[in-house]
């Protein structure tokens, strides 16, 4: 049962800074390793790691739930080929960031396909989101190309992705689903690698530290505490506070890669964080009630 949205919000935060740092970690893996085989590699081995933390709830699945999450994993697969040509051959990391988190807008939109009702909040902070992220195109230096057209692609399918892996934690363990999730992901990319790119490896003594920071916590605790997240709120409640992901890209890219932030990426970054105020503004003023009554009953 979904009770502890104030949780929810604290963990997704701490997912945004995993996700943010894998920014940086996969940017280094892809100097040695090509991008689709690094992320199937990537995904694999984190599925594996919690795999063999949830042995007994694996034993326990039924042919119905291993269907329902192998299409949530199919579908993230997608997104995150998208989002890894986008790395790829994206010229600006900060304004990947901040194109990716299209999806985190975009998923409440979904959610009310699957029966979910939007807040007035919500419909509130949904404009002002957006602004945040047009304010990228009134950059001079901002330019449309292949890669950026992959960051919004992936952002599609990661809308669809936080709903349905919304809906499959309720029903299902939470390490289980993220396991089968990610090992999903992994037999989908390696193959598609082995087809259509070049395994001729080259650069991968400085890369191993890297992909293991990557599978470690980029995907196997990011990806657990995101699915865990979900079962104790509504993809519809989270997925905003996920928008706060571009912000620390921008901040990390600026400071390991001394990417420029302009004013017009600044002002982005101030939208986004109002937005995400405006949808907690209601919790927050209760649970800040709540701690001064607390603070009075002693």
């Amino acid at each position: 049962m979904r009770t502890h949205p104030f949780k929810a919000d604290l963990l997704l935060i701490l997912v945004t800074l995993l996700a943010a740092s894998s920014w940086i970690f996969s940017k280094e893996v892809l100097v040695g390793l090509p991008p689709m085989l690094f992320m199937g590699l990537r995904f694999f081995t984190a599925g594996l790691l919690l795999a063999a933390f949830s042995i007994g709830d694996l034993r326990r699945f039924h042919a119905r739930d291993t269907g329902r999450v192998f299409l949530v994993g199919a579908v993230f697969a997608v997104g995150i080929t998208f989002w890894v040509f986008g790395l790829h051959l994206g010229t600006h990391m900060g304004v990947g960031g901040f194109l990716t988190s299209m999806g985190a807008l975009l998923a409440p939109l979904i959610a009310i396909f699957f029966g979910e009702r939007a807040g007035r909040a919500l419909w509130l902070a949904l404009p002002i989101a957006c602004a945040g992220l047009a304010a990228l195109s009134l950059d001079s230096h901002f330019v449309f190309g292949i890669g950026e057209w992959s960051y919004l692609a992936s952002a599609l399918f990661f809308a669809i992705f936080i709903n349905l892996s919304a809906r499959a934690a309720v029903k299902t363990s939470v390490i289980a689903l993220t396991a089968i999730q990610l090992v999903t992901v992994g037999l989908l990319l390696i193959p598609i690698s082995w087809f259509f790119e070049n395994w001729e490896l080259v650069n991968m003594s400085g890369i191993w530290g890297w992909f293991a920071a990557s599978a470690l916590l980029g995907s196997a605790a990011r990806f657990l505490i995101q699915t865990y997240s979900f079962k104790l709120a509504p993809a519809g409640h989270g997925a905003l506070v996920l928008t706060l992901e571009p912000v620390w890209v921008a901040i990390f890219a600026a400071i390991w890669y001394g990417e420029r932030m302009e004013p017009m990426q600044l002002l982005g970054c101030l939208l986004i964080f109002i937005a995400v105020l405006t949808t907690r503004a209601k919790s927050l003023y209760a649970y800040a009630q709540a701690l001064r009554q607390a603070k009075q009953a002693r």
